[in-house]
Formats: structure tokens, C-alpha cells, sequence
């Protein structure tokens, strides 16, 4: 399946033929006591590391193959690099040890048991260590491990699409005004149907020669594609893409055309301005991170009062309640499985006030407190100016990120359904009557911030509502309950 995919994506182009022979690399598993992914092995065969089409990255000589030790956080594995960029490099996982006991939000267990064992890809700094080869490299924050045939294609295409002569793009989020007409138009890869939203890499149905890539941050981050977009759509010349957008009747952003096509208005898209929240007294979020903590069942490493204690004394203030408690109810171990919170012992004044404890997974924004704020800062790291924004109330922040961080790192027994305002059939009133709210705390945290939590049927799953966008984040212990917590609520037919 992969070889096929791949040839179907080089099939537009003639590329120099491959020079690498299955002798040699036999040889250099045998020497470096590897067994290598088959598709990689098809990678080799059929993609000379020479091709021109690797123009930000380069695909790694067979007699330069050395395996790197890359460190999660959770786990140390064995990766074969295969490409590397400027800044990060990328192979597949050849081996995995836990760096401690806890291997619930590791891989570690999926990885040690053959029957359910995947070949993972990784991302990673591509500055390797010289003096020392297995010094432990870190992983890119804003990379999640994914199977590594589903990678290598949009890496591929990505490259393709650097050098493709026609580009549009196209800013996908739950609103996109073209959802259901993309899904219909495209066709993905046959093994990247499992993916979402739609898929990695596809074909146009009306026309074989136009592509579409999803713009991945592993991608976009790593080899250079427009970061403000989701969605790259390319083809060797204009006309098919001038097509494609009078067909859709979507708005389409021209980033590259043999014809002198323009997008008439502003390229960039316009940033959403929030209004501020208005300032109210924080709450304790103790009983409702109790709550949530408990119904999915983790354990862990927990940051201590006397470490709290400490980085007060250090940073020379009482840090705000909602924050200290945050620390206390989330293990170590969840650290980095959403976005990257930064450890209680690494907090640290600016000079402006502000006190960062969380990275965005694609190191978009940071955020902030402020001590005698209410507020939770974020500021967007292109931004010249550094301007920190109030996006909304602490309490209520740190909540839905609990849920978020917990969540993400697909805990065993725990299912999750996201549902946009494009596909969910209830009314809000509707929603709402199966919605209850949390330890007599969720209705009150809401109040300034985006995300509402809600206990849905009596404990029976956890809502993360954004009752703006109309955009639902449902939990539930297992697929069955979801399954019938959906039915129940009207999120699915019976």
C-alpha cells in the first residue's frame, strides 16, 4: 500500500532512478542490529536520496544511517533518522524503554507488545551530538508520534508541493465554511483514510493532476510550508486550480501562480480579537480537578506542597490559588502530552511581571499570570511587539486545560468524540438539558472564558463545550459508552 501511494505521488514527475540495492541495506541492519519498517525499505528502493525534489531536506545516505537516542520526557527510544532539515530531523522508533515505572501515558506499553505494537515516527532536533553520538536528543514539543508510514507520505508530498509551479491554501478550523464540500472533492491516499479531519495527502476528483496536503505541524514546522495555513493545494499549472475554486466557490489564498493570480483582499488571515474578560475573583478549581482527575482514573508523580513552597519563595510571591492547585492535582507525567507546562521548579519572573507556565504544542503562543491578576496572559511568539493579551480567567483556563492534558494522551478505557458546529444536530437548548454543571463550580469558572466544562448524564461522560462556536469535546469511559452517550444526547442517529 505504501509503495503504491508512493509512486502514484512521484508519478506526475520523472525522478533520478534509486541507487540504493536491498544487499546494502540488509548489510547496515545486520551492522547496526535493526530490523528496519518495510516501508521504509520501499522508501530507499524507489526514492534515490539524490532526487532534486528534496529541497529543504535531505534523505539520509544508507552508509550514513546512525541510530540517535530521542528523549519524550516519558521514554528513551532507538530512532533510525532518515530525513533531516535545517532545524529537525525525522525516522522511525526501533526501539522504546520507559525512563521510569509509570507507563500509562507512554507508549511504552503499546510499543513492548508485539500484538499491538506500532512502528512510530518520530521528529527531532537535527543538531546531533558529535563527542557523544548516543547523547539523549529532545523531541520536537510540537510533534505527536505517529505511525511512520503515515508520515513519510506527506513528507514526501510536502517536498512535491515546495516545488510544485501552482499553490493555493486554504485555513481550515471547525468553521470552515467548505468542510463537507473538501471531504466530497478529495480523495485521500487509501492508507490515510483513517486519518482526520479528512486526511494527510489527496487527490482532487475532478482532476488527478491537483493535490492537497494537510498542512501538519510536524511538515510546516520542519520543512518550511506556509504556517498560517491548514490546508496546501498544488498542481503543475494554474488552470486546474483556477478551476477547482470556481467549482468550490470557497476562498482560496494564491501563494505561488504561473499566471500572475492574486487573492484580492489581504492574505493573511485576519486575527480573532477577544474582548477582555471582565475581572472577577478567582475560585478554588480543587474540587472540579478532583472530579476529572478521578473519572479518568491516573496516577502518577505529583508536584508537592513544599515544591510549590519553594518556587513562592524564589520568585518572591504567593502564586495565584488556581495555578498552585493545577500543580497539585496533574502528574509530572502529563507535562507535555497537550501543551508543554512548564515544571514548578522552571517558573520564572520576566521583567514585565509575568510568570510563563505554558507553551502551545506548536510553540504558537506562551501563557501567563501575573500575581494580583485574575487574568491568563498569552502571547503570540511572532509577535515583534510582545504584547501579552488577557484571553480569559485562570480558574476556568486551567480547567479545560486539565481536561485537555489528561485527555490527549488517549488514556486506556477512555474514549473522546469532537463534534463542530457543521455536523452537530441538537439546538443548544437541546445540548444543554443532558448538561449538568460540575461540584457546584463549572457554571461559575466559565464565566470569562471560552470553554464551559459539564458533568453530561449524571457522570456519565465530561463535556468540554465552546458554546461560542458551538464546538463539543465529548469524554466517556470507553467506546461503547461513547457511542451510546452520543446516541443518548442526539450527537448521533439511533
Amino acid at each position: 500500500m505504501f509503495l503504491e501511494n508512493l509512486k502514484q505521488l512521484l508519478s506526475n514527475k520523472e525522478h533520478p532512478a534509486p541507487t540504493t540495492t536491498e544487499k546494502e541495506i540488509r548489510e547496515k541492519e545486520k551492522e547496526l542490529g535493526i530490523d528496519l519498517p518495510e516501508s521504509v525499505r520501499q522508501l530507499y528502493l524507489n526514492v534515490s536520496t539524490k532526487d532534486p525534489l528534496f529541497s529543504n531536506c535531505f534523505m539520509i545516505p544508507v552508509d550514513e544511517w546512525m541510530p540517535r537516542t530521542v528523549d519524550d520526557r516519558s521514554d528513551l527510544y532507538q530512532v533510525l533518522p532518515i530525513f533531516a532539515g535545517e532545524k529537525t530531523a525525522f525516522g522511525p522508533a526501533v526501539s522504546v524503554e520507559p525512563k521510569d515505572t509509570f507507563t500509562n501515558t507512554s507508549t511504552y506499553s503499546n510499543f513492548a507488545h508485539k500484538e499491538n505494537r506500532k512502528v512510530y515516527g518520530l521528529s527531532f532536533n537535527s543538531k546531533f551530538p558529535k563527542r557523544n553520538p548516543q547523547k539523549p536528543i529532545p523531541i520536537k514539543k510540537n510533534i505527536y508520534i505517529r505511525s511512520i508510514s503515515n508520515i513519510m507520505l506527506p513528507l514526501i508530498a510536502s517536498q512535491i508541493a515546495k516545488n510544485a509551479k501552482s499553490i493555493i491554501l486554504a485555513d481550515y478550523d471547525a468553521s470552515f465554511e467548505g468542510y463537507e464540500w473538501f471531504k466530497k472533492a478529495f480523495t485521500p491516499l487509501p492508507d490515510q483514510k483513517d486519518l482526520t479531519p479528512y486526511a494527510d495527502v489527496c487527490r482532487y476528483n475532478g482532476d488527478p493532476s491537483v493535490w492537497a496536503l494537510n498542512n501538519y505541524d510536524f511538515i510546516r514546522v520542519s520543512f518550511d510550508l506556509p504556517n498560517c495555513y491548514d490546508w496546501v493545494v498544488w498542481a503543475d499549472s494554474d488552470q486546474p486550480l483556477e478551476k477547482l475554486i470556481k467549482e468550490s466557490g470557497i476562498r482560496f489564498e494564491w501563494y505561488r501562480s504561473q499566471n500572475g493570480n492574486v487573492t484580492p483582499t489581504k492574505t493573511e488571515p485576519v486575527k480573532e480579537i477577544r474582548k477582555i474578560p471582565k475581572e472577577r475573583p478567582l475560585l478554588s478549581i480543587a474540587p472540579i480537578l478532583k472530579y476529572i482527575h478521578d473519572f479518568a482514573g491516573i496516577t502518577g508523580t505529583y508536584t508537592t506542597k513544599e515544591q510549590i513552597e519553594k518556587a513562592e519563595k524564589r520568585l518572591g510571591n504567593e502564586l495565584p490559588l488556581p495555578l498552585k492547585e493545577f500543580y497539585e492535582y496533574l502528574p509530572n507525567e502529563y507535562f507535555t502530552t497537550y501543551n508543554t507546562i512548564r515544571r514548578i521548579s522552571n517558573l520564572r519572573k520576566r521583567k514585565n511581571g509575568k510568570i510563563v507556565f505554558l507553551e502551545e504544542n506548536q510553540y504558537v503562543f506562551l501563557a501567563s499570570v501575573e500575581i494580583g491578576s485574575c487574568y491568563v496572559y498569552e502571547m503570540e511568539t511572532d509577535d515583534d511587539d510582545k504584547i501579552w493579551n488577557p484571553v480569559g480567567i485562570l480558574d476556568g483556563y486551567l480547567a479545560a486545560e486539565f481536561l485537555q492534558c489528561i485527555i490527549e494522551d488517549k488514556l486506556p478505557g477512555l474514549s473522546m468524540g469532537e463534534w463542530c458546529s457543521s455536523n452537530i444536530k441538537p439546538s443548544k437548548a437541546q445540548l444543554l438539558s443532558f448538561f449538568t454543571d460540575i461540584e457546584g463550580i463549572s457554571d461559575k469558572i466559565a464565566e470569562g472564558n471560552k470553554f464551559h466544562l459539564y458533568d453530561v448524564c449524571h457522570k456519565e461522560g465530561i463535556a468540554l463545550y465552546n458554546e461560542e462556536n458551538n464546538y463539543l469535546l465529548l469524554y466517556a469511559k470507553g467506546e461503547d459508552n461513547l457511542i451510546e452517550l452520543e446516541r443518548k444526547i442526539g450527537l448521533t442517529d439511533d
